[in-house]
């Protein structure tokens, strides 16, 4: 979510975050009611009944029974979703390579991504990270001053400049994460400077190459990640960075990574 003229937070309201996205081990019920960790019995071991030396009959059972403890943890214990991590219990999107190139050459992939789905009307295609999405409605206003991506597509910041004006700066914004899945920038992060950008729009495409990434807490962006209508023609793309964390009752991620790219040569 977008809160104001050059300050921005993505709060997740539509991007939904349970306050405890995976459970904590303590919430855990015990490790004999977890798969795979029942009773001897149900992993059809029998204590022996007698004979033998005192107590070397065990030894097998308790190393069987000790595996199955472990298997049950292991079973049980969070995991993070693909593209993500979990640290101390909240989910964190891989910090980017914050860099910033002058006249970024040509670097990656080049072809539209394997499988991807032809979209109609207005798109934006990023080979680097396997991406073809619509450039759906533009980022929608909600309370006082936030701006809000759709859900499923990306968005445009209305106050940027046109999908095919041929100047100024286009901010297009989308969700890192949305329900139980990746959102449309969920793999921003892998972005390297030269990797390819395009947009299509009118009919036509136009080519950008990655030139700077950074990441900024989330109180807001630098100057020149806001389009412009006018000047030099760039293409801006914004999503959520960080970790979650409570602000203000709400669980929010705690960054903003931005992507500039320059006009292909």
């Amino acid at each position: 979510m977008m809160s104001g003229r050059g300050v921005v937070t993505w709060t997740t309201v539509g991007v939904h975050v349970p306050r405890r996205a995976f459970h904590a081990a303590e919430d855990q019920p015990p490790v004999s009611a977890a798969r795979g960790a029942g009773s001897g019995r149900r992993h059809g071991l029998t204590p022996p009944s007698g004979g033998g030396r005192r107590g070397g009959g065990w030894l097998p059972v308790v190393l069987l029974l000790a595996g199955a403890l472990l298997a049950g943890v292991a079973w049980w214990w969070p995991q993070a979703p693909e593209g993500l991590r979990l640290v101390d219990g909240e989910l964190e999107v891989p910090r980017a390579v914050e860099t910033q190139v002058a006249e970024p050459r040509l670097a990656g992939p080049t072809a539209a991504p394997a499988g991807a789905v032809d979209v109609s009307g207005s798109w934006l295609e990023v080979p680097a990270v396997g991406l073809r999405a619509r450039i759906g409605s533009d980022l929608r206003a909600r309370g006082a001053g936030d701006w809000v991506p759709p859900l499923a597509d990306v968005g445009r910041w209305p106050a940027s400049a046109g999908l095919d004006a041929g100047q100024g700066a286009v901010m297009l914004a989308g969700h890192v994460w949305v329900g139980d899945e990746p959102g449309v920038f969920g793999r921003l992060h892998e972005l390297r400077p030269g990797n390819l950008l395009v947009l299509g729009a009118g009919g036509g495409r136009e080519e950008f190459l990655v030139s700077r990434v950074q990441q900024v807490p989330r109180g807001g962006l630098p100057g020149w990640a806001w389009g412009a209508r006018e000047g030099a023609r760039r293409l801006v793309l914004v999503t959520c960075a960080g970790r979650v964390e409570d602000a203000a009752g709400q669980r929010v991620w705690s960054q903003n990574l931005v992507i500039e790219g320059l006009p292909r040569r």
